[in-house]
């Protein structure tokens, strides 16, 4: 795809103001910055037969991240995946077959240090174990893609 085609199609920006904080008839405000964000993205090849054990499976394991102090887990259900935009459709890059869907699975943290203790933490817990065991009946590790993203600290 020539670059003049390509487009961010995901943008993860959490904004606040700078100093003064919020508020009508206030001069200044339209400087923004980006708050930092570190994400651990996973991509999942689920059957369509398994998509509901698959929650159930996998709901558990992210509330133990949320407790061990991840700032968000979030999980993405497929909904429309046809290419758009000039682009081509995920499962169409990874060779998605016909009765597998596409989950995304986004965990924020507030740096690569914050999520590095947020693993340590969750991989002391007595459940974890149990917990990854019924997860791994459902899908295997060659179904599950993953990476980590740092957002972009704006100029100003």
């Amino acid at each position: 795809m020539p670059a003049a085609r390509t487009r961010r199609l995901v943008r993860l920006l959490l904004v606040r103001p700078r100093k003064g904080g919020w508020g009508l008839n206030k001069t200044g405000h339209a400087r923004w910055r980006i708050a930092m964000a570190y994400c651990s993205v996973f991509l999942y090849r689920v059957p369509r037969r398994k998509a509901e054990a698959f929650i159930h499976a996998l709901r558990p394991i992210m509330k133990l991240f949320e407790d061990a102090g991840c700032l968000s887990d979030e999980l993405l259900r497929p909904k429309d995946v046809s290419a758009k935009f000039g682009g081509v459709s995920l499962p169409t890059a990874i060779d998605l077959a016909a009765d597998e869907e596409l989950w995304i699975e986004i965990a924020k943290f507030k740096d690569a240090s914050h999520m590095k203790e947020v693993h340590s933490l969750v991989a002391k817990n007595p459940d974890l174990e149990r917990l990854h065991s019924r997860f791994d009946l459902l899908i295997s590790g060659k179904h599950v893609y993953h990476a980590e993203f740092e957002s972009l600290q704006a100029r100003t």
